[in-house]
Parts: structure tokens; C-alpha cells; sequence
């Protein structure tokens, strides 16, 4: 599968959200699937994509008026750290697109192929990943893990004086004798201010390659959909009664864009069809596999079932695999869950720790294990396997 991935970046080089590179991969996927099916379906969609990551600058931005307006107006502060607050939580972390409005929209694209079963539909599997790679995170190239918590610092920081206000304008009237100690808690937050200037910076003019994020889990769902085609009939896979499916999301380090306007327009057919979304990004090491239960940025918990069965699946082929939660970012599957569809996501790098290949320059081919795809393609087709005969 490594030949594969690397055949999309020789052909089509970076990816970033919205542009002709993404098109292109894009049709160059459903170009083959065609060759198993006729469904496939490229469907264009509009969204914001510089609205997510765009907002960081304003976060900073109204950080430092706060600041200044502090003596002139307390009260116009407090409205404005915590207006800056809940959105940073609100759009950054989960994705909820306040004030999109303000950002022009733009194309971008997801592709879809349908294999149907040999007898009637009880349920579909749809195994997804997402094409587009991102900008590289300045930061977290230069200071690797350390990029990352002074990233994560920046959002506390912000979103702690606002906390800070609602408590000093509380304070003047049933605490005054507390004001010398927030003047110090003030002061304080000037010093930590020079950390937001990564929100300013946060990404660079360089497009990774992305060749773990992610095509690892473009490749890996599509070769998982292609094993159950049936040689004879073209549309049609081998299973008796489980529908499968292959999506390939556009502009997801956008936002979950693609996955988010897929989820939209297609609500009802899922719910009709019982899918279920087993989605992988990032696939890379073969002893960090993980199945992931649930995204802490997000408050997404993923369908235990959906978890349990995966398991079940990995465990028959004696595949390692990890299990948790994961804590910072955000995959495809949460707008599936968020609109109670089962699903979950498969990575395949570490959690606990900053990986040197994440959003930046080295995720390139050469640090792609080909035993971590193997591992994880073997266990969703385990999966689909398990899943049809049941």
C-alpha cells in the first residue's frame, strides 16, 4: 500500500483543502474505484476554509485588547474575553463554525463507491479518510512536543482570563479587598501573553506531503472495500447481506469539512441504510494502532458496539492494538456520531505525545511503517467478514 500512497504525492504533490491538487487526487480515486463499480459519485460542496484556523489570529488579537482595555473598562473587557472564550472553545474544539458567515466560501470535494451485496441490505459499513493535507504547524516542527503544549497553553491562557474577568468584575462588589491580588493575577496574564503569538503563526507557508495524514487511511479503507468485489459482477461484492462503502473526505484540516457536509446531505440515507462509519486516519506505527473510543476535544464519545466488534476483530487475527480516547484533534467521525450514527476512528500513531510527523514536514512515504497498514487493513476486512456473517 506505501506504492500507492506514494503514487498519489508523485502525481499530485501536496494536497491543501479546496485546491486543483485535492481535485485532482480526488478524481484520480474515483477513477479507481470505476474499475469495481459504477456508483461512485464525486460530490462537490462549498464550505469556509480559511474560517477555522483564520479565527486563531482574532483569538490572539482580542486577547491583547483585552489587555489594554483592562484599566479603561472592565466591564467591555469582560464581554470581550468572554465572547473570545467561547468561541476559541466553541469553533476551535468542536467544530461548531461560529461566525463562518464572516469568511468567503470555497469548493471543495468528497468521493464516494458502492459495492451492493449478493442478498437483501440488513446494514451498511462505510470505511472512510480524508485526501487533503494541511499547512505545516510552524511550531510543532520547531519545537515538536513542546510546540504542541505551547499551542494548548495559548487556548488556556485565553480562555482563562476570561474566567479571570467574570471573576475581578464579581469581586468589586462582593470582594474589594481582593483587588491587590488581581492586579498580581492581572499582571500575570500580561507576562504569559508573548505565548499567544502562536496563534499569529500557527501555520507556514509549507503543504506537507501527507503521506500518514492521510492518505494511510485513504488507502487502507480503499483497499478494504475493494477486497469484498466480486470478480463476476461489477457493483457488487461478495458479502451476503452488508452494503460497503469507500469515502474519501475532502478538507477535513479544515474542519471536518468534507465529513461534515456528507453527514449533512446524506442524514437520512444513513439512517435508513443502518450505517455504520469506521474511519482511519493517520495510520503509521504498528505498535500504536489504536481504537479510538472517543475524542476529549470534541466531547465525542464513539459508539461502544461499533468499538467492541473492532476489537473482536483485531483480537481473531492477533493483531496489537491500543484502545482510549484521543486527546487533542479531531477525525471524520465525529460529525457522524455528533448526529448519532455509529461510528469510530483508527489511528495509528502515538497519543500521549506529539508525533514528529504530524503536520509537518516529515510526514512524507519513508516514515510510513508498510506492518501498521497491513495490520489495520487485515482487521477491518476481518471486520467486514465477522459483521456479514453475524
Amino acid at each position: 500500500m506505501k506504492d500507492q500512497i506514494q503514487d498519489i504525492i508523485t502525481r499530485f504533490g501536496p494536497r491543501p483543502a479546496g485546491s486543483e491538487a485535492e481535485c485532482k487526487a480526488q478524481e484520480y480515486i474515483a477513477s479507481q474505484m470505476r474499475t469495481i463499480t459504477n456508483d461512485v459519485r464525486i460530490e462537490p460542496f462549498q464550505a469556509p476554509l480559511t474560517a477555522k484556523f483564520g479565527k486563531m489570529r482574532w483569538y490572539a488579537f482580542l486577547y491583547t485588547l483585552s489587555l489594554v482595555l483592562f484599566w479603561l473598562s472592565p466591564g467591555l473587557t469582560l464581554i470581550l474575553s468572554f465572547t473570545c472564550a467561547v468561541v476559541l472553545v466553541c469553533d476551535l474544539m468542536r467544530n461548531d463554525g461560529i461566525a463562518d458567515f464572516l469568511f468567503p466560501l470555497q469548493t471543495s470535494w468528497n468521493v464516494s463507491a458502492t459495492l451492493e451485496p449478493q442478498g437483501e441490505v440488513r446494514s451498511t459499513l462505510i470505511f472512510t479518510g480524508h485526501i487533503d493535507s494541511t499547512q505545516e504547524c510552524t511550531w510543532w516542527y520547531r519545537l515538536k512536543t513542546y510546540g504542541a503544549h505551547l499551542t494548548i497553553a495559548a487556548g488556556l491562557i485565553i480562555t482563562l482570563f476570561a474566567v479571570f474577568m467574570i471573576w475581578f468584575v464579581l469581586s468589586e462588589f462582593f470582594f474589594p479587598n481582593t483587588i491587590i491580588i488581581s492586579n498580581w493575577i492581572y499582571f500575570g496574564f500580561v507576562l504569559l501573553s508573548p505565548v499567544t503569538i502562536i496563534y499569529y503563526t500557527f501555520h507556514g507557508d509549507i503543504v506537507v506531503e501527507g503521506a500518514c495524514d492521510n492518505l494511510s487511511g485513504v488507502i487502507i479503507s480503499k483497499n478494504v472495500v475493494s477486497a469484498f468485489a466480486d470478480p463476476g459482477i461489477k457493483g457488487r461484492s461478495i458479502l451476503k447481506n452488508t452494503r460497503i462503502r469507500f469515502i474519501s473526505f475532502g478538507s477535513e484540516e479544515k474542519g471536518l469539512r468534507g465529513s461534515t457536509a456528507y453527514s449533512t446531505a446524506h442524514m437520512g440515507e444513513l439512517q435508513r441504510e443502518h450505517a455504520h462509519i469506521l474511519n482511519t486516519d493517520s495510520v503509521r506505527l504498528p505498535d500504536e494502532v489504536s481504537i479510538i473510543t472517543g475524542e476529549m476535544m470534541s466531547f465525542v464519545t464513539f459508539d461502544k458496539t461499533l468499538v467492541e466488534k473492532t476489537e473482536k476483530a483485531f483480537q481473531s487475527k492477533n493483531i496489537p492494538y491500543k484502545k482510549g480516547a484521543l486527546p487533542m484533534g479531531g477525525t471524520d467521525a465525529i460529525p457522524f456520531q455528533q448526529r448519532a450514527i455509529p461510528s469510530l476512528s483508527i489511528i495509528g500513531m502515538n497519543m500521549k505525545s506529539l508525533d514528529p510527523t504530524y503536520h509537518t514536514r516529515l510526514d512524507v512515504i519513508d516514515n510510513v511503517d508498510q506492518k501498521a497498514l497491513d495490520n489495520v487493513r487485515d482487521g477491518l476486512i476481518e471486520l467486514v467478514r465477522q459483521w456479514d456473517n453475524a
